[in-house]
């Protein structure tokens, strides 16, 4: 109900995802909805490909930025533990949503011509309560903040519309609520604070210690 309620009061009384669903969902899919799609695909892949990029281009990075993902992997699980939260389209098909909401990743499986989505995902084995954070908030958060990093913000500006577009993405195909994608960006700012401080304790003390001499 947190998050219902939440999202509820952001949207007067609906959640923001029936709100972006009836201002855009015309009820069959359309470059917006494959563009968004494509988007939430790439959750696993995205963070490799960065990773790669750091390693071979900014290799100083590539360990603050492994363990910024590893970290809030683990945040997350626990978090998933205590706090167990179902998704949008989740809490419509069980009754605690009143207002109006489509799941459209259905849909846009449909139109690759997949018809037994519901069997499919089953197969893959997903946590269906594992919605706060949205972990697929937070890794394009992290990609963007350490490609920005890497190669300063003037050149690399561009890539905040990959978590941005990632945000209204989840939040429209009814996966998401924006109460966990809040909760995303406070666990990336706070892990990686943390990732940051460590790596500069080390490195501190990498300079200070004394070295032998013979």
């Amino acid at each position: 109900w947190e998050m219902i309620n939440f999202d509820r009061m952001l949207g007067g009384g609906q959640i923001v995802s029936s709100h972006l669903q009836q201002w855009w969902w015309y009820g069959h899919v359309t470059w917006l909805e494959w563009y968004f799609y494509f988007l939430y695909t790439l959750h696993f892949l995205v963070p490799l490909i960065v990773g790669v990029f750091l390693w071979k281009l900014r290799p100083r990075l590539y360990w603050p930025f492994v363990w910024s993902i590893v970290g809030i992997s683990f945040a997350a699980f626990v978090t998933y533990i205590l706090f167990p939260a179902a998704p949008p389209w989740m809490a419509k098909e069980l009754g605690y949503l009143t207002e109006p909401l489509h799941r459209i990743s259905s849909d846009v499986w449909w139109a690759m011509g997949v018809q037994n989505f519901s069997e499919v995902y089953k197969n893959i084995s997903p946590n269906a309560v594992a919605a706060v954070p949205s972990l697929h908030s937070a890794y394009p958060l992290i990609a963007a903040l350490f490609v920005i990093r890497a190669f300063s913000l003037r050149r690399t500006w561009w890539i905040l519309l990959y978590p941005l577009s990632m945000w209204i993405g989840v939040v429209y195909l009814g996966e998401h609520y924006v109460y966990d994608i809040v909760a995303a960006i406070i666990f990336v700012l706070v892990g990686m604070f943390f990732v940051r401080k460590s790596f500069h304790y080390r490195s501190r003390r990498k300079i200070s210690k004394p070295t032998n001499t013979t």
